[in-house]
């Protein structure tokens, strides 16, 4: 390190901190009493970057020092009456000089939150208020953005009768000045449930939704009714088992404005998809409930950020039912309760494909880089309107040297970014009066048990969607399936289904065939041999369809400590216009534990895929990956460990490799040091990427830390070299 960074240093604490530090050890010490509780969190870095690029040069270096106080009160007024009450202020401030250039940012963050509700099994009423405001100062300008959040609920739940619950919400966005933004956000929800009978459940919930945008004066109405009911039993010894609903949601949609008027309309989603998989042309997504639950705060099991886990593009999508035009996606996001630096939320880049039956996926627009809404922590991806059913986007996770454009994600301790929410719109629809949508939503299950042995079941399902309003859009699907499973003795087992589905939408109806066969034998209790066959005939008004799969998993205790897999099965599909694709897949596997302290877990993978189109050359695909990893524990206090990892695909080879070690002198593990070594190579961009860190902690005690780290960072691609180097000094307490 430079001596130019002893002369750079800042204080760890500056006046304001000092003071305010002092103010939460004093607070600390009547916690117990007063059912406080709280954190102070004090990071002070340095960072310096030097790139060279065709030819050209550029020094710079970041002083920075961030400061968090978290507080709250959770109190219990009355038996019943609960208030809880926090408050969190951050303050960060960043001198950086470029090639003689110093420039300073200073962002501030308030965000005080109180909530008064009073519980009993019977009732709920509650009532909350809570401010986010955001201020940014560079050289020569400065911003400032307020939210401003008021919400009730009162809910009654009285027994054998319809439950009811009102939930209000006010939302009000400006900045400085209100001169850029100041838009104002409503929403009432009216619920009710009741339970009439058993097994029978009716729901229905009325809400109003109304925006409003001051700069542009546009407001926009919506009213929704949404009902349900659905039933489901058991009969004849639970024999026959039924399930059905039927669901109808009616929106209606009004635009005041000036001029035209013109609607941005949400729309609706019958489920979320998601896949981790850098194949992102012929591979289905799964099924992701989490992505359209309307809960923007929990993360929905997708990654963007760092550490790495998992390695591969993110496939985010939508299955809207029918097809509908799209014309822009939103992406929620969820980082440490806090907003995602514009730094980081710019280097993102989101590639939006399209697909008809979630097989076949085409790319259609490059968004890049996203506008992010960071009240919202939302990514809004706009691009030329395509209708479809099956949408998605895809979006590779950040990178370590990404993580450096911003000293304030690079300097946290949890750098993981997690998706939470997918919507899909539809902007400039015209209003000549009021845009109603009326959706129609019904489902038959019904599943008799025909026979005991063998095991004989009959499955029928009908599932319908209407949709009325910009255009009309139905499709419905009927199935009529049986399976048979038998157990021949201990050690074998089959299973067999046959079936035929018809599904029909404005482009036609569909037939498909359906047919497969399981066979589980367990030779010995540690070995396990599963046999899968599986076949589709499909009948579309364009084509015709063949699909055929086989696949074999075997699974092994060879010896005490030494377990294996190996499994690879083939898929082939054939269309009648002459397309032929086939794909091949090899697995093989095994975690070793030679002694109690070390463990190795080599494991392999392949993967060949060839399409064939007439009058054109084949196009094969082949992915291998390898990977090997050993850790070792010598002793309680020392832990080390090793991963590498190579996966190539065609001409192309990325490797991974991580160095790590963890040792803990002292027992009960007060003082940590950690060092790891990390080197990327991305055959793609021909970019490496090599990260050195070493840092040491100290438990003070349960409550308090210290935390002392170096990095070393070398990035060397096509375009450019980079190479970052820096420290960092943090002291958390907590009470």
């Amino acid at each position: 390190m430079r001596n130019r960074y002893v002369q750079h240093r800042k204080p760890l604490l500056s006046g304001t901190g000092a003071c305010s530090l002092l103010f939460f050890f004093w607070i600390a010490g009547s916690a117990a009493a007063n059912e406080v509780t709280g954190y102070v969190d004090l990071i002070s870095t340095y960072n310096e970057t030097d790139i060279r690029s065709g030819g050209r040069s550029r020094h710079s270096e970041t002083d920075g020092f961030l400061q968090q106080y978290g507080l709250t009160l959770n109190k219990a007024l009355y038996p019943k009456l609960f208030l809880l009450a926090n408050g969190v202020f951050e303050k960060n401030r960043f001198d950086t000089t470029t090639d003689g250039t110093e420039s300073v940012v200073t962002a501030v963050r308030y965000r005080p939150f109180v909530d008064l509700t009073l519980r009993d099994p019977l009732f709920t009423a509650g009532a909350n208020y809570g401010v986010q405001e955001v201020k940014r100062e560079t050289s020569g300008s400065s911003s400032r953005t307020t939210s401003e959040t008021t919400s009730a609920v009162l809910s009654w739940r009285p027994s054998d009768l319809p439950m009811l619950q009102a939930r209000w919400l006010r939302n009000e966005v400006y900045d400085q000045g209100r001169t850029n933004i100041d838009d104002e956000n409503e929403i009432f929800a009216f619920t009710t449930l009741y339970e009439p009978a058993d097994r029978l459940t009716l729901r229905y919930q009325y809400t109003e939704d109304d925006s409003l945008d001051k700069i542009h004066d546009v407001e926009q109405k919506t009213r929704a009714h949404d009902g349900k009911a659905s039933y489901d039993r058991s009969l004849f010894n639970t024999r026959l088992a039924l399930y059905t609903d039927y669901e109808m949601i009616r929106r209606e949609t009004e635009v005041f404005t000036a001029g035209s008027p013109e609607a941005t309309v949400q729309l609706f989603a019958s489920s979320g998809l998601s896949l981790v998989n850098d194949n992102t042309a012929s591979l289905p997504l799964e099924t992701n409930p989490a992505l359209t639950n309307n809960d923007t705060s929990l993360p929905a099991g997708i990654a963007i950020g760092l550490p790495t886990t998992t390695p591969g593009a993110r496939n985010i999508g939508l299955d809207l039912g029918l097809d509908q035009e799209v014309s822009s996606l939103a992406v929620w996001v969820g980082w440490n309760n806090t907003s995602l630096p514009a730094e980081i939320a710019n280097v993102f880049s989101w590639t939006v494909y399209t697909s008809r039956d979630n097989q076949t996926w085409s790319p259609w627009a490059t968004v890049f880089p996203a506008v992010f809404d960071p009240i919202r922590n939302r990514f809004e991806l706009r691009f030329p309107t395509v209708r479809t059913r099956y949408i998605k986007v895809v979006v590779r996770p950040l990178t370590q040297a990404q993580a450096l454009a911003s000293a304030t994600f690079s300097a946290a301790a949890d750098q993981q970014i997690f998706v939470t929410e997918l919507q899909a719109f539809l902007a400039n629809v015209p209003l000549n009066g009021p845009l109603t949508t009326t959706t129609r939503i019904g489902d038959v299950v019904l599943r008799a048990r025909l026979l005991n042995v063998p095991f004989v079941t009959y499955d029928f399902s009908y599932f319908t969607v209407v949709t009325e309003g910009i255009d009309t859009r139905r499709r419905s699907t009927l199935a009529n399936i049986l399976s048979a499973s038998e157990r021949f003795d201990d050690r074998l087992t089959g299973s067999a289904r046959v079936g035929i589905e018809r599904s029909s939408d404005n482009g036609g109806e569909t037939t498909g065939y359906l047919y497969g066969a399981t066979l589980n034998a367990t030779p010995r209790i540690t070995v396990s041999n599963v046999l899968t066959y599986s076949g589709r005939f499909e009948r579309t008004p364009e084509s015709e369809v063949k699909s055929n799969a086989l696949f074999l998993n075997n699974t092994a205790r060879l010896y005490p400590g030494v377990d294996a897999f190996v499994s690879g099965g083939a898929s082939f599909e054939a269309v009648d216009t002459g397309r032929r694709s086939e794909s091949r897949t090899l697995l093989l596997g095994a975690s070793i534990v030679p002694r109690p302290k070390i463990t190795i877990t080599p494991n392999y993978s392949e993967t060949r895929t060839e399409v064939r189109v007439p009058d054109e050359d084949p196009v094969v695909t082949k992915t291998k990956r390898e990977d090997l990893s050993i850790t070792y524990i010598p002793v309680p206090a020392l832990y080390l460990a090793v991963s590498w990892s190579i996966i190539r695909q065609d001409d192309r080879a990325d490797r991974m490799r991580n160095y790590s070690v963890t040792w803990s002198p002292f027992s009960g593990g007060a003082l940590q040091l950690t060092a790891s070594y990390t080197e990327n190579t991305q055959s793609f961009d021909e970019t490496t990427s090599k990260l050195l860190t070493e840092s040491v902690r100290w438990n003070v005690s349960t409550r308090m830390y210290l935390m002392a780290s170096l990095f070393k960072n070398h990035v060397d691609s096509l375009s450019q070299d980079q190479r970052s180097s820096g420290a960092s000094l943090e002291f958390r307490y907590t009470f």
